[in-house]
């Protein structure tokens, strides 16, 4: 079972399902789903909205993953140990990630709820969860303090004891990492707060390399809720499936009157 999923699925999301693990990860993508729907059919008045939003999206907008940026050893670059072994070398093509993420317009989600597996920090506001971080922030491991920063350091310092701080993302085979617990119990709060008939579950760019959005959404509706995916490519022909891109989504939902 993928580590990643394994560990933020048991302690973050729903209640981990070996069954739909099974399930993801076995998927292929299918060019043409059963269940087509279309955007605008979908009635949103009075709906609660939850949106689960994968890396699918930032490739809308022209942001790279690191696996794009680094293929074949982004795992190691981009992991907890080579931050420790080689800081340099891992801020090098941090700060090029970061630097792209800079050119981001920030989008504010407050008229729905966002868990985003994204660390561009694009997504703005008090409904949203972060759940691998934000890259703007980072994390003193000598006086626990969190710097906020959009200045591109070679080394970034803290501000309080002058010694290297790191990103405040989960980084591959990083077991110190601590998610924002305010955004998180926000959400657990929202969910709550949900009932079935009248909140609308959106599954925008979730992929299967690291698919806890994908157990999080297939949880929710074998629960019950209405679960519609936003994919140019579709996964399973049992969901209810949009196939636009991310981005067309994001501005959809920005411009309606809810």
């Amino acid at each position: 079972m993928d580590t990643d999923l394994n560990y933020i699925t048991r302690y973050i999301m729903e209640d981990i399902d070996e069954l739909i693990i099974d399930k993801i990860l076995n998927q292929t993508y299918k060019e043409t789903p059963y269940v087509k729907c279309n955007l605008q059919d979908i009635n949103f008045k009075n709906k609660k909205i939850l949106i689960l939003c994968g890396s699918g999206i930032t490739k809308d907008y022209n942001i790279d993953t690191f696996e794009e940026m680094k293929k074949g050893n982004y795992y190691d670059i981009f992991s907890l140990s080579n931050y420790e072994n080689d800081t340099l070398n891992f801020y090098t093509h941090i700060n090029v990630f970061k630097n792209k993420c800079l050119s981001l317009n920030k989008i504010n989600m407050n008229n729905v709820f966002l868990v985003t597996t994204n660390i561009d920090g694009m997504f703005v506001g008090n409904n949203l969860f972060e759940i691998h971080g934000n890259i703007f922030e980072y994390k003193c491991l000598n006086c626990n303090l969190i710097h906020v920063s959009e200045t591109i350091d070679i080394l970034p310092l803290c501000n309080n004891c002058n010694t290297i701080i790191r990103p405040n993302i989960q980084l591959y085979n990083d077991g110190d990492y601590n998610f924002n617990t305010l955004q998180y119990e926000t959400y657990i709060k929202f969910k709550e707060k949900l009932d079935i008939e009248n909140t609308i579950v959106f599954e925008v760019g979730c992929g299967l390399a690291i698919p806890m959005l994908r157990h999080e959404s297939e949880v929710l509706k074998q629960k019950g809720y209405t679960v519609y995916r936003i994919n140019i490519k579709d996964f399973d022909n049992n969901t209810n499936s949009i196939s636009i891109s991310g981005k067309e989504f994001i501005e959809y939902i920005c411009n309606l009157d809810i």
